[in-house]
């Protein structure tokens, strides 16, 4: 996307976070989203370097101390646009209700999750994906139609059978948030593995930098 298409699905992000903050999510709907600006751009091929490309544009970030709201977008973009992952989406732990909600979001159909989907602490059963996820705190690669733990609470991302990876980020031992994306329905290959596992990590130690530089 260009410049400048970055900047409205910037601001278009930020003002759905905060209309979900206020409890005015009536107006999401309203705003601006990835899928109506990609449609009116033409989806150029891959050339290999997308995801060096978004690294860079990840890390100029971090070393301009820019806010954290603008890299957690980017990282989202990043795994979208960069790894080529379909559907991407950041929950964010609330604290006070113990859950985590899709707070950043790119791809098809995303925008729905703001409002329908939310994944609670206390709900979650042993054997399924995010309760062995959060136990080992190990990236996980849900592949499609193979003998797995069950999606359980990512049910309502994956409806249908396809591959998903997902990732708990966290603060010195304390839960930040989820990093969760999907094939849209299709299998998922190494590449995307590691590309994703080394954003969930840059991740995790950007908001730790930002983090420590709020309390200084």
């Amino acid at each position: 996307l260009e410049e400048s298409q970055q900047q409205v699905l910037l601001m278009a992000e930020e003002a759905a976070l905060t209309a979900n903050q206020y409890n005015a999510e009536s107006l999401v709907p309203l705003l601006p989203n990835r899928a109506q600006i990609l449609a009116q751009s033409e989806e150029p091929a891959r050339t290999g370097y997308e995801f060096s490309t978004q690294l860079n544009t990840l890390l100029k970030l971090q070393r301009f101390n820019d806010s954290l709201s603008r890299l957690l977008h980017a990282t989202v973009i990043c795994l979208q646009e960069g790894v080529g992952l379909p559907r991407v989406a950041l929950l964010l732990m609330d604290y006070q209700s113990k859950s985590f909600a899709p707070s950043y979001v790119a791809g098809r159909d995303t925008q729905l999750w703001r409002n329908q989907a939310a994944i609670s602490l206390e709900q979650l059963h042993k054997g399924e994906v995010l309760y062995d996820l959060l136990r080992q705190d190990q990236m996980c690669w849900h592949k499609k139609q193979q003998c797995a733990p069950a999606l359980g609470a990512l049910q309502q991302f994956l409806p249908y059978d396809g591959d998903c990876f997902v990732a708990s980020v966290r603060v010195d031992k304390r839960l930040f948030g989820l990093l969760y994306a999907d094939a849209a329905g299709k299998s998922l290959d190494e590449r995307q593995q590691t590309e994703f596992e080394l954003t969930a990590q840059l991740l995790a130690l950007m908001v730790q930098q930002s983090d420590g530089k709020a309390t200084e």
